[in-house]
Order: structure tokens, then sequence, then C-alpha cells
């Protein structure tokens, strides 16, 4: 990862960087990294069958991919490559 900046930042600054933009926030500086490459995305496409696979069927809760921003403190929001969130804290997922 590329550190693009080392002054404080927050997930109010975060969120003010265009659509699109590929940069994670962790505690409070912004990285960016280099675009998955083609055996990376494989084993994701792969991870995301089986784990739907499993959760779907049982109602444990939903899989979500990248991108999806998740806000985990004022000075982190990351963008997991796959992200489980059970079904008793799918009230957390905001902009559904």
């Amino acid at each position: 990862m590329e550190l693009l900046t080392k002054s404080a930042k927050t997930v109010a600054d975060y969120m003010k960087l265009p659509e699109g933009t590929r940069v994670e926030l962790f505690e409070g500086e912004f990285f960016m990294s280099p675009a998955p490459r083609y055996d990376h995305q494989k084993i994701i496409v792969r991870l995301v069958i089986l784990l739907d696979a499993h959760v779907r069927p049982k109602w444990l809760g939903e899989v979500i991919v990248s991108p999806f921003d998740c806000l985990l403190s004022e000075t982190s929001a990351v963008q997991p490559d796959v992200l489980f969130v059970a079904t008793a804290n799918l009230g957390r997922i905001q902009g559904c």
C-alpha cells in the first residue's frame, strides 16, 4: 500500500473524496492499493460463491463484496474484498 498523506484524516475527509477513488483510510492515514490481480479476483469469486452457498440457505446474514465502505472508527474506513454481516447486525448497514 502506498502512503498518500501523513496528516491525520477522518471518515469525514474520506467521504469528501470523489466516488470511485481507490483509497482506504486506516488510523488517520490514506492508503492506495494497486488494482487486484487476476488470480486474486478468481479466488475472491470462488470464496464468495462458497460463503454465500453456506450463509443464504441458513439465513445467517449477508455476504457482500467490495467496493463497500466499512466504517470502523472516526479514523478508519476500509473496503474489504469480502464482508460477512450476521443477520443480527444487518441493521448496521446504512443506505439499504
